[in-house]
């Protein structure tokens, strides 16, 4: 009879602190993965990319960032977020004709820019209205040279699109629109939003030898992807509760 009052106490206490882990970790800890796609543009006056990447290819590529890598900026207007120590908090891969150009392992950062007013007193100014930018070094591509990038840029002019400086679970891609300011403006462009590969190799007397690749986003899909903590949390409530209703079920009997 007393273990059975330990049963009665300890189980729904342990089902109630596994489910306010599970709440904890979907509140402060998402893994936002957005899935795009769309058709590119490309300067490659040196040859270096294979045939297969030409302009109006089409390609793909995942953008993961995870909710819980601190604001390394304390204005709450401007939100920094970079972690070395969690080298898959943020990346991006591209994937052109089997080739696939990828940006990870520590180095990225983000950048998140709410409801920016342009101040001609600053003697450094953003673009007035809300940007999400994530980008840094390739870490991975067949074709690279000395100085690689990759990134995304997200701008809305209207301070619509976001609601503050934290890194977004959900939104709409295409409240945004490219400001064109990080990638060359000669390329064909698709779609007015742009995630740019860059890289940059020998320069000569002549010129630089360098490719760009602007993939345009014409197709984005948003997801939540559970933490493998949240999906553990949510396996021992769902064990708990049946093992809670087994014991109820047995002692009626």
């Amino acid at each position: 009879m007393f273990g059975h009052w330990i049963r009665m106490a300890v189980i729904p206490f342990a089902v109630a602190c596994a489910m306010q882990e599970f709440a904890h970790r979907q509140t402060w800890a998402a893994i936002v993965e957005i899935s795009v796609s769309g058709r590119i543009g490309v300067d490659d006056r040196d040859g270096l990319l294979p045939d297969s990447i030409r302009n109006g290819e089409p390609w793909s590529g995942v953008i993961r960032y995870d909710t819980g890598i601190p604001d390394g900026d304390p204005d709450p207007k401007f939100g920094y977020y970079f972690d070395a120590t969690r080298p898959d908090s943020l990346s991006i891969s591209v994937t052109i004709q089997g080739h696939t150009f990828y940006g990870g392992h520590g180095e990225l950062q983000a950048q998140v820019l709410n409801d920016i007013v342009f101040d001609p007193e600053q003697p450094i100014n953003f673009l007035p209205g809300d940007s999400l930018a994530i980008g840094g070094p390739m870490s991975q591509s067949p074709y690279l040279l000395d100085t690689s990038s990759i990134f995304f840029y997200w701008y809305d002019p209207s301070g619509a699109a976001l609601f503050n400086d934290a890194v977004p679970t959900s939104f709409d891609p295409f409240a945004f629109v490219q400001a064109g300011v990080f990638a060359n403006t000669s390329l064909p462009t698709f779609s007015p939003i742009w995630i740019v590969i860059h890289d940059t190799g020998l320069t000569t007397p002549t010129h630089t030898i360098y490719y760009t690749v602007v993939a345009s986003i014409e197709h984005a899909e948003i997801r939540i992807v559970p933490e493998p903590g949240a999906i553990t949390s949510s396996l021992i409530v769902v064990a708990l509760i049946a093992t809670s209703r087994g014991m109820k079920s047995y002692s009626l009997r």
